[in-house]
């Protein structure tokens, strides 16, 4: 199971520290990122060295009020990321050094359809996905579709908010490809924050037979498509002009293709579970510069991995205390501005 973007995404990274309000009905902003995982800092062969940087892009137009519905805001990301350290757990799809683009999104979004009680908000939001990055086309979708319902109290600079959400994909075939290579497999780490939320996990694609070598290079692979995911994001955080502290937590559930009902390939040690589980777990705070142009500096911890361990138990969200030479969980400097 491989999981980003952040989320994607999990595309990469979810802000917990509310912007201010634009005083436009356009906003475009960006975000200069660098991530260095707790692996660089383990001592021993156990250490693997981890750092990249990322820009994400996100402009905004909130649409005229019509039918006297509240307005809508019609918004955009996609970011780009770098590598710059080597490492053993890489695959085919996701290797180092190299220049990698996310998904690229476009959402539409009412914050506040309904607003009641004391600091009380309910809104909603639709997007689409265009599969642009590397392991969306290795996995051949064609668009992906999701839903979110917001809920947000806030008050007295505090505020808490709950997302649940459901995102789907469509596919043009039930395969995955990657680059041929006839090498051993090499270790891999699937829920590495570098790569997006929706990353499966993958090796080096060894060829075992004609069948799976498609003559132009790229060869099938093991793994299962996502076809949905349901996600809810909790947050909570306080904010000032000029700081705020957020405190974020997801957890998704990834439902996988049905697996072939092939009993010559079947195995009494295999299993049939068809969805796979990982949180997103962040903590941050941000200094907001006051000056005329919107401009804030961010750092904070964030970890993406299974929601189990090994042995079963649950993990810890904010860290992987497991294994934290995997780099699941990453340390970032953030920098942002807005016009």
């Amino acid at each position: 199971m491989g999981l980003l973007k952040i989320l994607a995404g999990l595309s990469l990274s979810v802000s917990l520290w509310a912007d201010a309000p634009p005083i436009k009905d356009w906003r475009v902003g960006a975000s200069l990122s660098n991530f260095v995982g707790v692996g660089s800092f383990i001592a021993g062969y156990a250490a693997e060295p981890s750092w990249s940087t990322s820009l994400a892009l996100n402009p905004s137009y909130k649409l005229p009020v019509f039918w006297g519905m509240p307005r809508i805001t019609v918004a955009g990301n996609v970011s780009m990321m770098m590598w710059w350290l080597a490492s053993y757990q890489t695959t085919a799809l996701n290797y180092d050094h190299r220049v990698s683009f996310t998904d690229i999104g476009v959402d539409l979004s009412m914050p506040e359809i309904l607003a009641f009680g004391p600091g009380f908000s309910f809104g909603a939001s639709l997007g689409l996905n265009v599969p642009t990055s590397v392991i969306s086309r290795a996995v051949h979708r064609i668009v992906g579709i999701n839903a979110g319902l917001p809920i947000k109290w806030s008050k007295w600079g505090f505020s808490v908010g709950l997302t649940p959400a459901a995102t789907g994909w469509v596919y043009s075939q039930s395969n995955i490809t990657g680059p041929c290579f006839q090498m051993p497999q090499t270790a891999i780490n699937p829920q590495n924050i570098n790569a997006d939320m929706g990353q499966l996990s993958q090796g080096l694609v060894i060829v075992r037979n004609q069948e799976e070598n498609f003559g132009d290079g790229t060869c099938l692979t093991s793994g299962r498509q996502i076809i949905w995911t349901l996600n809810n994001m909790l947050s909570l955080g306080w904010s000032n002009p000029n700081h705020s502290v957020g405190v974020g937590l997801g957890w998704f559930v990834n439902f996988l293709r049905p697996l072939q009902q092939r009993p010559e390939v079947s195995s009494e040690f295999s299993t049939g579970q068809n969805f796979t589980e990982a949180t997103l777990g962040r903590i941050a705070y941000t200094y907001r510069v006051p000056i005329e142009t919107e401009l804030s500096f961010g750092a904070g911890v964030m970890s993406i991995q299974s929601s189990r361990t090994g042995a079963g138990d649950l993990a810890f969200p904010f860290f992987d205390f497991v294994t934290p030479g995997n780099n699941q969980t990453q340390i970032f400097f953030q920098a942002t501005v807005g016009i």
